[in-house]
């Protein structure tokens, strides 16, 4: 839970919540593995959910959407 964390740690999920962008939360091709590190730690893992944990506002995003497919366009319909 946020409010356990030390000062120091709420305040740095504060900063990446509010610099982080949805891209960065895309995995592999197209992003980083930001996503997995966040949830192998129990964050959320998508910029919308991370704001919402820290408190922030999550300007019109749903803090509950998955990450979007980055293979969706190359699948076969």
């Amino acid at each position: 839970m946020f409010t356990e964390l030390s000062p120091g740690r709420r305040e740095l999920l504060r900063v990446l919540a509010d610099l982080l962008t949805t891209a960065d939360f895309q995995s592999w091709p197209y992003g980083s593995d930001l996503q997995k590190r966040f949830t192998e730690r129990g964050l959320p893992g998508t910029r919308p959910a991370l704001r919402a944990y820290v408190g922030l506002p999550t300007e019109g995003e749903d803090p509950t959407a998955p990450l979007p497919d980055p293979w969706e366009a190359l699948r076969n319909p």
